[in-house]
This record gives C-alpha cells, sequence and structure tokens, in this order.
C-alpha cells in the first residue's frame, strides 16, 4: 500500500541484514517518543487508535533444495501447524506453543506423523542457530517465508518416541513430504533421540 493508516507514505524497510539490526518500525506517536522519524507503519483496528505494525513482512530464501535441508536433520521435526496463539515473553524473547502436526525425521527422511508436541523456547536464541535457509518462499497471509533450518532447539514433548507413540507408515510419510514443502517457519527438537538439530520450515 502506499501510505499507512496514519498517511504516512510506505517503503521497504530492512529489519535484519546480514544479521545486524536495521532499525525498528513506528507511527506517528511512537515516533515522537522515540525522536525519530515515522517509518509508514501504523495500523487502525476498528475502535481504536493505531499502532505501530507491518503490513508484509519478507523472508529472503536461501541456498538450499528442501531434500538438502532435510539430508541435514539426523533425528528432529519438521512442524508444518501450531495450535492456538500459544504463549510468549515480547521482551524477554521466551515462546511456548502446541502443535497441531509435526513430521518426524530420521536420517534425513520423514518417517511418520507426531501428536501431542509442543514446542519451547526463546526466538532471539534462536535467530543465532539457523543452519540454514530454502530456496522456496511461500506467502501465508501477510507473511513470506522460505523453509528454515534450526539447530539445536529445545523444550518439545512429544509422544512420538522409538518405543512408541504415532506410527510411521508409507502414507504418512508421503502425506509428510508433500506438507513438507509448504509449512511455517517454526521448529522443535524431539526428546527421543540424542541430535538436537530440527527442520523449522
Amino acid at each position: 500500500r502506499a501510505i499507512d493508516d496514519e498517511g504516512v507514505p510506505t517503503r521497504r524497510f530492512p529489519l535484519v541484514d546480514g544479521g545486524i539490526v536495521g532499525g525498528f518500525v513506528y507511527d506517528l506517536e511512537a515516533a515522537a517518543r522515540a525522536g525519530v522519524p515515522a517509518t509508514g507503519h501504523a495500523r487502525r483496528t476498528t475502535f481504536g487508535k493505531p499502532q505501530a505494525a507491518y503490513s508484509n513482512l519478507v523472508v529472503s530464501p536461501g541456498e538450499f533444495r528442501w531434500e538438502e535441508l532435510l539430508s541435514k536433520v539426523a533425528d528432529g521435526l519438521v512442524v508444518d501447524d501450531l495450535i492456538g496463539v500459544g504463549q510468549g515473553n515480547v521482551i524477554g524473547g521466551a515462546f511456548s506453543h502446541p502443535v497441531a502436526l509435526a513430521y518426524r525425521v530420521v536420517g534425513g527422511e520423514i518417517v511418520g506423523r507426531v501428536k501431542d508436541a509442543a514446542v519451547a523456547g526463546n526466538a532471539y536464541e534462536l535467530l543465532g542457530r539457523i543452519v540454514g535457509l530454502g530456496r522456496d518462499v511461500e506467502w501465508r497471509g501477510s507473511l513470506a517465508v522460505p523453509p528454515i533450518l534450526l539447530e539445536g532447539v529445545g523444550g518439545l514433548r512429544a509422544c512420538a518416541s522409538r518405543a512408541g507413540g504415532a506410527q510411521a507408515t508409507r502414507a504418512d510419510a508421503s502425506a509428510g513430504a508433500r506438507a513438507a514443502r509448504r509449512v511455517a517457519p517454526q521448529a522443535a527438537r524431539a526428546e527421543v533421540g540424542d541430535e538436537h538439530v530440527c527442520a523449522a520450515v
């Protein structure tokens, strides 16, 4: 859009570039308090005053094909969907979120589905644990992201284990392979092995 909800012209605004924070988004009120120009990111709700918010958030693609990302996962998960809004601390970065759908990955291959899992960790720390980004970018609402591979993510409770839980079938694996190409950027580590690498896509 050409202008935000306060009439300020919008523009492409790099938030993070090369691992360095490039700036923050401001509406007129927040910009006045911070003593900086507004960035054109005001969004007005139906009955409330405008607040700073982005229109679209885009993550640039990486160099890896989907199969190359999976091949780097010794024992982990592909998280396809989350349940509800979860819990999080915006200032501290801590989060906890139940998983609606995930797929178990062993030796670089999807082997079945995982149920009753929850991801938890610190979003700011995860920014330093990105192993790789996929080539393909997909739009989900106002968010455009490629597959993301994260290392060392903890805090998952999963019923899929070596002793039982979710059963891996050919149908599950096939469905997982198809769905994994269209998933959102979330990640987790299954507490079912010694490896701590996972695919977040």
